[in-house]
């Protein structure tokens, strides 16, 4: 079953399944986010501040790091003219933006759909690269799979609402997260969103039920003034008259000029109907929604306040951030450029330089004050006769 080349359906064991196309379109529920959807991850990423901040920060991050060339061997710097040219075209992907722009971009969608499209467009005899959004793309496939387990893509389909175009498959390279796929088609390339649905939904819904009952709450009380007249008791029975009620009922709530109390006809008794803050435990199920976003993206919720026992300063979450997230991310993402570009048998590494970073500066202070110790230390046995010059340059970590 499709619709405007778009399958929506197709058969399995269990008979006739949606696919996750037909999920995109069928999926549009008022309060469930269904993140393993684009439509939903999209939603998710509008509606849910979290997620729009974890996922900034580890683009940010990404787009901070440098890059410098190592030997693969000694891990030394290397330069030459193939090098700088490499390194030039990772500064300018293509001819609007740089480095920072392009790759915050690419993180920022692999991270939400687990793939992130770049179009690769060759002019003049260069190469330009241009990530497009992954809502826009809709991979056809081959019947069959290739040596990796993967399906074989036929063409790309791009539609960005205003047009719509296909790209043949060495015009697109995919850069995947790894996270395993949960669509059959691709090994990798899973969103970390996918497990998050019901946290997203649970956040997304709580504070939509906070600001309710503080800019909506109505009235706290119900005041009964004991009449026991029957007919004084009956609300108002035509249409005109029930809009009348509840457009009055908006006089009541916390705010200002509204009214705290509703007074009725009832017993006379005064009947609490505000809720208790502290028993809905809002405060605690925020929080935990929070961390579950945070260890999703591989980002302390440190760096947001959500938690301060683990880490001891917001410099030893950041330094978490880029050498268990950042870092790491980003040498996948030079490893598929590699690719991207056919580089094959060269005799360097072009690897992200965080040399600037504040944690780095820091460890390397205390690693001159280590050595100068270890100096003091070692120069009279060796003056002494009690080392010899090799020992020497062993202890101090030289050889």
């Amino acid at each position: 079953m499709s619709l405007y080349h778009i399958k929506l359906a197709k058969g399995s064991a269990n008979g006739i399944e949606l696919t996750t196309d037909g999920k995109n379109l069928l999926s549009h529920d008022k309060y469930f986010i269904d993140c393993s959807t684009v439509y939903g991850r999209e939603r998710a990423y509008k509606e849910c501040d979290i997620v729009r901040s974890v996922i900034g920060v580890g683009a940010s991050h990404i787009a901070n790091l440098k890059l410098w060339a190592l030997d693969p061997v000694t891990g030394k710097t290397v330069k030459s003219r193939a090098i700088d040219a490499e390194l030039a075209k990772l500064k300018r992907p293509n001819l609007k933006e740089d480095f920072n722009i392009f790759f915050k971009k690419l993180d920022s969608q692999v991270k939400l759909h687990g793939v992130g499209y770049v179009r690769i467009i060759k002019s003049g005899g260069e190469e330009f690269y241009y990530v497009i959004p992954t809502k826009f793309v809709q991979p056809i496939y081959k019947i069959g799979t290739d040596i990796y387990s993967e399906w074989n893509v036929d063409y790309y389909i791009v539609n960005t609402g205003a047009s719509s175009y296909t790209l043949k498959p060495n015009e697109v390279h995919i850069f995947s997260d790894v996270v395993l796929a949960s669509d059959n088609y691709s090994f990798f390339g899973g969103s970390r969103l996918e497990s998050l649905s019901e946290v997203v939904t649970t956040y997304v819904t709580l504070w939509e039920t906070l600001t309710e009952m503080y800019a909506n709450r109505g009235a706290l009380n119900v005041i009964g003034m004991g009449v026991k007249d029957a007919n004084m008791m009956s609300l108002s029975a035509t249409q005109k008259e029930k809009e009348s009620f509840y457009e009055k009922l908006k006089n009541f709530g916390l705010r200002r000029q509204q009214n705290k109390n509703l007074v009725t006809s009832l017993d006379a008794k005064v009947s609490k109907i505000s809720a208790d803050m502290q028993e809905m435990i809002f405060p605690d199920i925020i929080k935990e929604s929070k961390k579950a976003v945070c260890t999703a993206f591989n980002i302390p919720s440190e760096l947001f306040g959500i938690e301060s026992a683990r880490f001891k300063t917001v410099p030893e979450a950041r330094k978490e951030s880029y050498t268990q997230g950042a870092i790491p991310t980003l040498e996948y993402y030079l490893s598929e450029w590699k690719i991207m570009r056919g580089i094959k048998d060269v005799n360097y590494n072009i690897s992200p330089d965080f040399s600037h970073l504040d944690f780095y500066q820091e460890a390397k202070l205390q690693e001159s004050v280590a050595f100068q110790q270890m100096s003091n230390a070692v120069v009279p046995l060796v003056t002494n006769g009690l080392m010899s010059m090799e020992e020497a340059r062993i202890k101090l970590d030289l050889e």
